[in-house]
């Protein structure tokens, strides 16, 4: 086996069922995601990495404040950075739905397939990303898809350094066009190790932070008017400020009514978002708009395709926001500079990363767009990264 083929290896220990690059665990009984786009309330923290994800607590023990120091002095006798990576491990993981099925205008979810990325460099830190594609529907991505092209990236990092996760991202692009939502996870991973290995949180590598909490928003699945009011109900008074509805795959007289009845529930001072996830044909959601004229909300990506979106905007009395058509930088810059929406529901593993997610939100903010930072989905190595 060569050298790097070996790097590719899981190890032994608990999780030993290896086959090949993907340790396949099936163990249903770890962490999954509470409840669906509620994992972000939380303070950041003060540690290294990601540092809310608990699959990298205590991974560090052994690496102390001495270590860091020798390493910063290496470095800057030397000018190279020696902490690189030797090893990246790869996991398939089932992640239950808590409290599901969680309803879409596509459909129900109960449960998805998740991949774990662990990054492993010089020093034995540790660090962890992952991607979990919303199923082989919903974008142009899936779990599968993830994995295979984790295995022809992972190669080309070994032996790189984590001292610029951008010259990494620059490496994967070289050996695969497109699949940022694989990307992201390797790049997550190195972010965190390289936390780790200097003692900083991720926000303080990207920048550092400007405000110690970070809002959280629930998303309340399609369900009968009376179930959805009394579920916005009691996230008012649990004190999210924003709700979002998922509408659509049904009458829209259901999606209206169901509308007024949440906005009846939540109270003064809770913002809604309606969100289709593309469920609706343009002639409905103009329609659904008008219907609701009196209400104060916000349109999230009700069509398909940006054609679509570009043609309902004139006529609609509410504030549009993208998300399933904002696949990458070039698209959001492009409807940001073309007036084509008011904000977008960004996605960290859509986008490709932190880098490029950070990217995205600083072109909002000079556009003055809202928008939201998040992903599709995950468990608790996705929401830590969302909070950074």
């Amino acid at each position: 086996m060569n050298q790097q083929a070996g790097h590719l290896q899981a190890d032994s220990g608990p999780l030993d069922q290896s086959v090949g690059l993907i340790v396949w665990l099936k163990c249903h009984g770890s962490r999954s995601r509470c409840r669906p786009k509620d994992t972000v309330s939380q303070r950041r923290r003060k540690g290294a990495g990601l540092r809310t994800c608990p699959l990298t607590s205590g991974k560090a023990s052994h690496f102390d404040r001495e270590d860091k120091l020798r390493l910063a002095v290496r470095a800057s006798e030397t000018g190279e950075w020696p902490v690189k990576i030797t090893s990246i491990r790869v996991f398939q993981h089932d992640l239950p739905v808590a409290d599901g099925p969680y309803v879409m205008s596509s459909g129900p979810v109960w449960a998805l397939d998740t991949t774990l990325v662990a990054v492993t460099l010089s020093n034995g830190m540790v660090g962890w990303g992952e991607t979990c594609p919303l199923g082989p529907t919903y974008a142009p991505a899936h779990a599968k898809g993830a994995r295979a092209a984790l295995e022809l990236l992972a190669p080309a990092l070994i032996g790189a350094s984590v001292q610029s996760p951008r010259a990494l991202q620059r490496l994967m692009d070289a050996r695969l066009a497109g699949h940022g939502y694989a990307k992201a996870a390797l790049e997550v991973g190195a972010y965190d190790a390289l936390g780790q290995a200097l003692g900083l949180r991720v926000v303080d590598l990207l920048g550092g932070a400007v405000s110690g909490d970070v809002p959280a928003y629930f998303a309340i699945s399609v369900g009968t008017p009376e179930d959805m009011a009394r579920e916005a109900a009691e996230r008012a008074q649990e004190g999210y400020r924003r709700l979002q509805l998922k509408v659509g795959g049904r009458s829209l007289e259901v999606d209206i009514e169901a509308a007024h009845r949440v906005r009846e529930a939540a109270g003064p001072g809770v913002r809604l978002v309606l969100d289709a996830n593309r469920g609706l044909t343009a002639a409905d959601t103009i329609t659904l708009s008008q219907a609701l004229e009196d209400l104060p909300l916000t349109l999230e990506q009700p069509c398909n395709t940006l054609r679509e979106l570009a043609q309902v905007h004139p006529r609609l009395r509410h504030p549009l926001y993208m998300d399933e058509s904002a696949v990458d930088l070039e698209t959001v810059v492009s409807a940001a500079g073309q007036g084509l929406v008011e904000g977008f529901g960004l996605k960290l593993t859509r986008m490709g990363g932190l880098g490029p997610m950070m990217a995205a939100r600083d072109i909002c903010r000079a556009a003055g767009l809202r928008c939201s930072c998040d992903d599709s989905w995950g468990g608790d190595i996705v929401a830590a990264a969302c909070v950074q």
